[in-house]
Formats: structure tokens, C-alpha cells, sequence
């Protein structure tokens, strides 16, 4: 079994001490939103810490059952399954052959991004350890193994990219990117923990956060997104990198507006 590599093409020393600045900075800025939220409180007779408020995932269930709508794509499958220890909503799509727009063709010489599979894993409860990010991104080798074959994961890299349906915020999106393959095929996969102000494939990054949402009385619902698009056998994943770079993008909107978008409205 193929151990995940780092992201970073950094040198490990210089990966590892912004890694240790960041964590720092982080818990230095939240112990100071903290004191600046407990204090007030604290002068007017108040508990200094309020009870931790409830995440708005109702309309984020609701995508176990119809999945995900994207403009050029017909869903042809879904379906609940479990990989590893956790659930997933698998989607299957196909390229909407009515559209005038041919499918692309950066998955390789003779092969079409015509087909991909989105699994999702919204949050679904409130609280416990299942309320939190698991390292999701373990179970995808599940399916390869499903097919009773040798899953390697390689050629890894990270994708960066700004929803354009998120008006008046600067969110920058950054996404897990390799190549997954067993003995006859290959995949590009691209995956990353989604929420309505931003992504990351680092459930650190999403903790932070949440914890900061708190603070303002309010939480952050995520969703684990892996998306599985066949390319070539063996070719090279920087190939399709532009299809999926604007294919993650289109999803991760969606899941805005169709999940963490609906939840607001509809409160």
C-alpha cells in the first residue's frame, strides 16, 4: 500500500517549520477572539463562554438523496455506500451529449472527459467525533480494493482555485490533486473538505475555522469532496489538470449554493 505524500514540493525542514508558525499563529489569534468574546461578558455578569451553537446541515442531508445539479452533466447513477468507516453519496455522471459543447479532451490522447464520480460525505450530526472531519481521504482506495486489485496513489500535487458565487469575500479554494490507478486503469482525483467560506484537504485548516466561527455564535458545515475522473492508463496527471482545476470549481459552487447557500435561505 502506497503511503500518502506530502503536498508541499518544499523542502521537509521548511515544510515542517511553516506547518509549526501556522499552528502557533493560529491558536495565538483564537485565545485572542476568545478573551476579546469572554471578557465583555464576563464584566455584564454573563457566562464567558456561550453554549456551542448548533451547524445548519439539514439542507446538506438532502444531498444523500438528490445529489449534486451541474450544467452539462446528466446524473446517471446514486447511490449510498461505505468506504472504510464513514458514508458516502456516490454520483455517477456523463457528459450531456444533447449539449452543443464537446466534452473535453485533456484526459489523455484518446481519451475524453466524458464521465467522473463525485463522492461526497456531508457532515451529519452535531456533535461527537463524527461532527468533525475524519481524514476521509483514506477511503477512496476502498474502491480499487473493491475490484480486487492494487490501489497506488502518486504524482501528487494541489490545485488552488476562487469560487466566483461567493460576492464580497476573497475565498481561495485549495484542493488535494493525484493520480489513483490499479493494474488497468488510472484516475485524476481531486479532493478537498468543502464549506461555504472556503476548502482545504487539511481538516486542521477546517478546526480553525469552525473554532472562529464559534465565536461569533455561529459553526461551519462542511462536506468531504473526492472526485474521480478516468484519464489514460499511466499518463500523466498534469494532463487533465486544467478539467479538473474547472470541474472541482463548478462543484464547489454548486455545494454552495445547493447546500450551505440553501441553509441559509431557508432559515
Amino acid at each position: 500500500m502506497t503511503v500518502d505524500k506530502s503536498l508541499s514540493t518544499a523542502n521537509p525542514s521548511t515544510a515542517t517549520s511553516g506547518s509549526s508558525w501556522f499552528a502557533k499563529a493560529a491558536i495565538a489569534v483564537f485565545v485572542i477572539l476568545l478573551l476579546l468574546g469572554a471578557i465583555p461578558k464576563y464584566l455584564q455578569g454573563k457566562p464567558p463562554i456561550d453554549a456551542i451553537p448548533e451547524a445548519p446541515i439539514s439542507s446538506l442531508q438532502q444531498l444523500t438523496e438528490e445529489g449534486l445539479s451541474l450544467e452539462n452533466w446528466t446524473s446517471v447513477d446514486r447511490q449510498n455506500v461505505r468506504l472504510g468507516p464513514n458514508d458516502w453519496v456516490m454520483q455517477t455522471l456523463t457528459w450531456d451529449s444533447n449539449q452543443s459543447t464537446e466534452a473535453p479532451s485533456d484526459c489523455g490522447s484518446r481519451t475524453r472527459c466524458d464521465r467522473a464520480t463525485i463522492l461526497m460525505s456531508p457532515q451529519r450530526v452535531q456533535t461527537g467525533t463524527s461532527a468533525q472531519p475524519q481524514m476521509e481521504w483514506l477511503d477512496v482506495r476502498g474502491l480499487g480494493r473493491a475490484q480486487g486489485q492494487t490501489w497506488t496513489e502518486d504524482q501528487y500535487q494541489q490545485i488552488e482555485f476562487s469560487p466566483s458565487n461567493t460576492p464580497g469575500q476573497e475565498t481561495t479554494v485549495h484542493v488535494r490533486y493525484f493520480r489513483g490507478r490499479t493494474e488497468q486503469r488510472s484516475f485524476a482525483i481531486a479532493q478537498w473538505y468543502a464549506w461555504e467560506s472556503g476548502g482545504n484537504p487539511s481538516l486542521v485548516r477546517w478546526f480553525w475555522r469552525d473554532r472562529m466561527a464559534r465565536i461569533q455564535g455561529r459553526r461551519l458545515p462542511w462536506v468531504a469532496v473526492s472526485l474521480i475522473v478516468p484519464i489514460e492508463h499511466l499518463s500523466p496527471v498534469e494532463a487533465a489538470r486544467p478539467f479538473i482545476k474547472a470541474f472541482a470549481q463548478e462543484v464547489h459552487e454548486a455545494l454552495i449554493e445547493q447546500g450551505f447557500t440553501a441553509e441559509t435561505s431557508s432559515q
